[in-house]
Order: structure tokens, then C-alpha cells, then sequence
């Protein structure tokens, strides 16, 4: 580190906080700051972190200051392993891209824009590739479709197909394929289509099956199957993949429809169901899916579902839209913005255990909900549930007891439906307090739950029972929630949850505590004390 006594330029503050901000999120990360420009490397645990650190990163950035994000995530496994190039009268694109090295990414991309290809092309990297010639073959096949000049080609791990148009003459076709298929490595196996015209449509009308999803999630199934069995398997598989209560059927039957007719339909109806809105067209020759999706990889993942399961040599074609508006990840909470909900829910109504137990009380089931409601609008963040005590009764026993209660908080948000796969439970006992355990108010305020972002480079809070015996002082326990509900924090913007009930218990009462008690006098797990007098041994001579 240096120093230096020139003024900071204009920005620099602002910048300087945006990037060690960012460096605190991010558990493995590398931020290079200047007064214009921040750039964030980072490694995230996966896509959907990646997205959200992305997300949590473009919303904080202050104006006028330049960010530049590189975020890696570990590599998906990609099966069928699919690419598919097209070139139709929108132009040439991908509606899948995959590779195994950012090598092979950057060679298909170069053929991708040697074939006309412009702007962002996004490459999936992922495991699963069928031959480390991928990147060879996917760039022989792109080239193919260029000296069509109209067409595609879809790689479903080693099977090739290249389909070319109607419009495509004979001798083109016949030289465009015999150069890949020598050209090809051996693992691969080519099949090229040529299309004929197509015929005038029978006077019964065309030969095909239509899907059409609106925005409500309703779907209309239309068109021809084969019989009243295949009706009755489509209509299930709709309401399976649609609801039940979503799917309208308007189909008829004809016998003479030709093989592999259900196989296409239940693989479009498949493809569908990944749209916000959309329409499937299945005909004899081909299966068209358009639409909008949330998902920025509805391509990709339309594509290896055609690719499977239609089988090689088959035509399809998809034509899908992104539109943020539908995307769930994009609307994510940041982590920040999580913890605030549950802090402002918690500030609503605190949640109370019953005194010296992890039993949650009745009326901290609304509290609960709430708390549920948010959790589940933070599916990406690891969050840890941290159980307190005050320091009445002894540090193994307190220990416990927090450990009990936030377990039991975790174990309520489980009942709720809520996926707990990022929550953990914790309890730290008497440590850590947020007020002066020598007073009725401050133990009350050290009894508490705190929700806070369970991050992978903070270190493992340690927690050492205090040696010293626990105060004689007896907590009163008729009213455990005499003190304020106001929410506790210790200043780290982690909500924080009044447990509500004394959890104290002496291993033994303090001297002369039982004979001055009296009848039905209240002892440190809030029960009653014995109203019989405690006879004592006489001492020895």
C-alpha cells in the first residue's frame, strides 16, 4: 500500500466504496478501482449466483462510474452436448451454442462471424463434450451452412444434421455435403436432408397439430393425432406440464398420420412449457416453437430437447425472444435487500419461545410467514439463522439452548415450504451480547434470533462459554416479554429476533434463594418453587 498527498479526483470515494462493497460480497473476487472505471473478477458457486452477483452489482454501482464484471462459475454439464446454426430470412444465428474449452468457443464464434453472424453470441461452456474435435466439426458444419447459404446444422453430441431449404439447388447441395462429410472427423456421423416442394394441402385441410400458451398460462391443443389414445396421452402430458386446469383439447383423429407423429408432438408440448408465451406447429416435415421466454438459455435448452427427441436427420426450427420482464432471476432481491425484508418483518412482531425451552410460542406464527414469504423471494442467497441467549445459567447449557431454538426456527420456515438447502442453524449462546446482562431489559434484548448473509469467506464465529460462574441474579420469568419488542441489532444491518423468554437456568439457586421465596415464588425456568421448607442437615461437631 501507498500514500499520497494529492487530492483524490472527482469520484474517487464514491468508487473506492462501491469497490471495497464489492469485494465484501464477493467471496472469491479481485476488484481493480480507479475514479472512472471499477472492475469486479470474481468466481461464483453457480449460474444463478453468478446472476445474482451481476444483478446485486449493476443496481449499486453509483452514476457515472464505469463497472466492468467478469464472473466465472463452475462449467454445467451439457447433455445431449448441442450446437445448432441457422441461416433463414431473419439471418444467421445460433439457437444453441455449446463448447469445452474458450478455445473451441472462440473458434466456433470466429466461423459464426465469418458465416454473417453479428453482436453478442453467447457460447456455453460445459462438460460433457462427445470429442475434443468439437470445435472442428462445429466450425466445418457453420461453414456448410454458408455456402448453402440458407439452412442449418445441429450437432446433438455426434450426430450431424444438415438441412437445407427447398430453394437450394441439387448440385449446391450434393458438393456442400460431400466436402463435410469428408471433411468431418470419424466420431461423427452425418445425415443431410434436401426438402421437397411442398405439396398443396389436401381439401380436409393441412396435416398438423398447433399449441397456442397465452400470457395466463392457458393453452389451446388443436389439430390432428392419430386416435383417442394418443388424445388422451397429449391431454394428460399438457395438464402434467401446464395445469390441469390450463390445457383446452379441440383435437381430431386421423389414422393415416405418418410414424413418429406422437414422439413430435410431446417433444414440441415439452419445448413449450419453457415459454412465457408462445405456439407450437407440428407438421409431417417439421416442428416450428415461437415465443418469448424469461430465460436467456430457452434456445439452448429448446434445442436439445428437439435434438433428442425427434432423432437425427429431423427439421425443426425455433424462433424465441428474451424479455427481461419474464425473467425471475432478474428481479431477485439483493442479499442486502433480503435481510432488510426479514428485518422489517421481524420488527412487525418479534417471535417468543417458551421460558428455558425451544418451543416457539403460538402467537410468532405471523412473524413466521412473513419471514417464509421472504425467504423464498431469495432462493440464490445462504443465510444463516443465529440463536442467542442471555447469560443466566451456565455457558454449556445456554449453548444448547440457542443451538435448540434456532433449529427450531429453521425447522418452522421447513413446514412453511420454504427450501432450506441456504439456510443453516447456529447458536452461539451467551456470546456476543447486544446489552448489559446485569438488568431485566438487557437480557431480554440478548435473548434474540438474527437472520444474516451466511458468506463462504466470513470466518466461523468461535464460541468459548464464559468461565465465570453465571450471575446469582434470578431473571423474571412471570412476564418474559415485559421488555420493549423493538428489534435488536449490533450494528451489522443483521435482523435481529427478540426470543421473548428467559433462558436462564441455574445449575443450582443462588444461597438462601429457596428459603426466601416463599409460596409459589418463580425460580429461573419460570415453574414454581416447592412451598415446603428445605430442610437442611445439622452440622457436624
Amino acid at each position: 500500500m501507498e500514500t499520497a498527498t494529492d487530492p483524490a479526483p472527482n469520484g474517487w470515494d464514491a468508487a473506492l466504496a462501491f469497490g471495497l462493497d464489492a469485494l465484501n460480497k464477493l467471496p472469491h473476487s479481485k476488484i481493480s478501482i480507479s475514479a472512472e472505471k471499477v472492475t469486479v473478477t470474481a468466481i461464483a458457486d453457480s449460474p444463478e449466483e453468478k446472476r445474482n452477483y451481476e444483478t446485486e452489482l449493476a443496481r449499486a454501482a453509483p452514476a457515472g462510474l464505469t463497472v466492468g464484471v467478469e464472473i466465472s462459475s463452475p462449467r454445467p454439464v451439457i447433455t445431449p452436448f448441442t450446437l445448432r446454426f441457422v441461416i433463414d430470412e431473419s439471418g444467421p444465428r445460433f439457437d444453441a451454442c455449446s463448447a469445452d474449452t474458450a478455445k473451441a468457443r472462440d473458434a466456433i464464434v470466429s466461423a459464426a462471424v465469418a458465416a454473417g453472424v453479428t453482436g453478442k453470441v453467447n457460447c456455453t461452456i460445459g462438460l460433457g463434450v462427445p470429442s475434443p474435435s468439437w470445435a472442428d466439426a462445429a466450425t466445418l458444419g457453420i461453414a456448410a451452412v454458408k455456402a448453402l447459404g440458407k439452412g442449418s446444422v445441429t450437432f446433438s453430441d455426434a450426430d450431424v444434421t444438415l438441412l437445407a431449404t427447398t430453394d437450394t439447388p441439387q448440385a449446391v447441395f450434393d458438393r456442400v455435403v460431400g466436402d463435410l462429410g469428408a471433411k468431418l472427423p470419424d466420431v461423427f456421423s452425418l445425415e443431410a436432408t434436401l426438402p421437397e416442394k411442398t405439396k398443396t394441402a389436401a381439401q380436409d385441410g393441412p396435416v398438423e397439430f398447433t399449441a397456442t400458451l397465452d400470457a395466463k398460462g392457458h393453452v389451446d391443443l388443436r389439430g390432428r393425432l392419430t386416435d383417442d389414445r394418443m388424445h388422451n396421452a397429449v391431454d394428460s402430458f399438457a395438464r402434467a406440464k401446464f395445469g390441469a386446469t390450463n390445457v383446452f383439447t379441440a383435437t381430431r383423429t386421423d389414422e393415416k398420420l405418418p410414424d413418429g407423429w406422437p414422439e413430435r408432438v410431446l417433444a414440441g408440448l415439452d419445448s413449450l412449457a419453457l415459454l412465457h408465451t408462445g405456439t407450437l406447429l407440428v407438421q409431417p416435415d417439421m416442428v416450428v416453437v415461437t415465443g418469448v421466454s424469461g430465460a436467456q438459455d430457452a434456445q439452448d435448452h429448446i434445442s436439445r430437447i428437439l435434438s433428442d427427441k425427434l432423432g437425427k436427420g429431423q427439421a425443426f426450427s425455433i424462433k424465441v425472444t428474451y424479455d427481461k420482464r419474464f425473467d425471475p432471476l432478474a428481479g431477485l432481491p439483493t442479499p442486502a435487500e433480503c435481510i432488510a425484508a426479514i428485518k422489517a418483518a421481524i420488527a412487525a412482531q418479534k417471535i417468543s419461545f417458551d421460558p428455558g425451552k425451544d418451543t416457539i410460542a403460538p402467537g410468532s406464527a405471523p412473524t413466521l410467514d412473513r419471514i417464509a414469504a421472504e425467504v423464498k423471494k431469495c432462493p440464490t442467497v445462504a443465510m444463516e439463522i443465529g440463536g442467542y441467549t442471555d447469560s443466566q445459567g451456565s455457558p454449556e447449557m445456554n449453548l444448547a439452548l440457542s443451538q435448540a431454538r434456532a433449529n427450531a426456527v429453521l425447522s418452522a420456515l421447513s413446514t412453511r415450504r420454504v427450501d432450506t438447502g441456504n439456510l443453516t442453524a447456529k447458536g452461539y449462546g451467551e456470546a456476543n451480547p447486544i446489552a448489559d446482562n446485569g438488568t431485566d431489559v438487557g437480557r431480554e434484548a440478548n435473548r434474540r434470533i438474527e437472520f444474516k448473509q451466511n458468506s463462504a469467506a466470513a470466518p466461523e464465529a468461535v464460541v468459548t462459554p464464559d468461565a465465570t460462574p453465571p450471575d446469582a441474579a434470578t431473571p423474571d420469568a412471570t412476564n418474559p416479554d415485559v421488555a420493549t419488542p423493538d428489534v435488536a441489532t449490533d450494528g451489522s444491518g443483521d435482523a435481529s429476533v427478540d426470543s421473548g423468554a428467559t433462558d436462564g437456568i441455574s445449575s443450582e439457586p443462588p444461597p438462601d434463594a429457596a428459603a426466601g421465596a416463599g409460596d409459589g415464588a418463580v425460580i429461573g425456568d419460570g415453574s414454581a418453587a416447592p412451598s415446603a421448607p428445605t430442610i437442611r442437615p445439622k452440622k457436624r461437631p
